[in-house]
């Protein structure tokens, strides 16, 4: 467990043309600056030390070595604050672990019935290394589960502290179930967002949890039509509800619809080059950080003008 701890806390620091290569890690390294000359030079890397438990961390370029607190220390103080925690209750709750299960399974709360034997998603490999290669942050993943029947991810839908829906997803293929009451709101994250600040509405929740990378609140419409209570707040919302529907046909079908709905919302337009690209989990990966939050405002157009500019797309 540890070990995918510390995995999770490297891909925080955002290690400059990181790869990973099996439980070893190769980077440019932050210390020295690795190659003035070459900024494809790679000299920097994390090796797993089983006997020690931990990652090191060594560079051939400037010869620097130390332990990965140490390691976390230099780069990101603020990071080892939350890692020393995280590491602190992993050593607690070492103790009666078969103790630790049966109290972790009073404590979640669920409406509806949940598949048997669920175990939580870091907990399993490749659950894990999964959610971490979507970039789903961290404080959102360790709410997720793995189905060692279906080989799925289980995403849970919070009230609260209360699940009341799921959705499954494969880790190999492109299996999907929803198990989502007709009486309940179909969208995943609703509960948990700040509606009097700007809320970024997805299709995916995957595409929604990337916006928390960016510092924004992100809800994915799982379900096509929205009841009309919770039309009525995201119509109050104004301009603080943002839609970024897919670059595909049935995208641009939901945003000229809703755009009549939501006059006052803002609704991404797609730029014409980029027709190759479905959505911005595409887009994601393609850019820095910055710019990934810059090209989603620079898209966004309001409702009343989405009318007339999203007919284009019709030619």
């Amino acid at each position: 467990m540890k070990k995918y701890i510390q995995q999770r806390y490297i891909s925080l620091l955002l290690l400059d043309k990181v790869v990973k290569k099996g439980d070893k890690y190769n980077f440019r390294c932050p210390i020295c600056g690795d190659s003035k000359r070459n900024l494809n030079k790679k000299r920097g890397w994390l090796n797993w030390y089983s006997k020690g438990d931990t990652y090191t961390a060594s560079c051939f370029n400037c010869n620097h070595t130390s332990n990965f607190y140490s390691f976390l220390q230099t780069l990101n103080p603020s990071l080892l604050e939350q890692y020393k925690l995280e590491i602190r209750d992993e050593i607690l709750d070492s103790y009666g672990k078969d103790q630790k299960e049966v109290t972790q399974k009073k404590k979640l709360a669920s409406e509806i019935e949940l598949p048997k034997d669920l175990i939580p998603c870091e907990e399993n490999k490749e659950c894990f290394s999964y959610v971490s290669g979507r970039e789903v942050p961290s404080n959102i993943s360790s709410k997720w589960f793995y189905n060692k029947e279906k080989h799925s991810v289980l995403i849970p839908f919070y009230r609260n502290s209360t699940i009341y829906g799921y959705q499954e997803r494969s880790i190999k293929g492109k299996y999907f179930f929803n198990k989502l009451p007709e009486e309940n709101i179909k969208l995943w994250n609703w509960y948990n967002v700040r509606s009097y600040e700007n809320v970024y509405f997805t299709e995916s929740i995957f595409d929604a949890t990337l916006l928390y990378n960016v510092k924004l609140q992100g809800v994915a419409l799982v379900g096509k039509t929205i009841p009309k209570d919770l039309e009525y707040k995201m119509y109050s919302m104004g301009d603080r509800a943002r839609f970024l529907f897919d670059n595909d046909e049935a995208g641009k079908k939901m945003a000229l619809e809703y755009s009549y709905i939501f006059p006052n919302a803002l609704f991404l337009l797609w730029d014409s080059k980029l027709k190759n690209y479905k959505d911005i989990g595409e887009i994601y990966p393609l850019v820095k950080k910055d710019k990934f939050k810059k090209f989603i405002e620079s898209g966004l157009i309001k409702g009343s003008d989405y009318k007339l500019k999203g007919l284009l797309w019709k030619n």
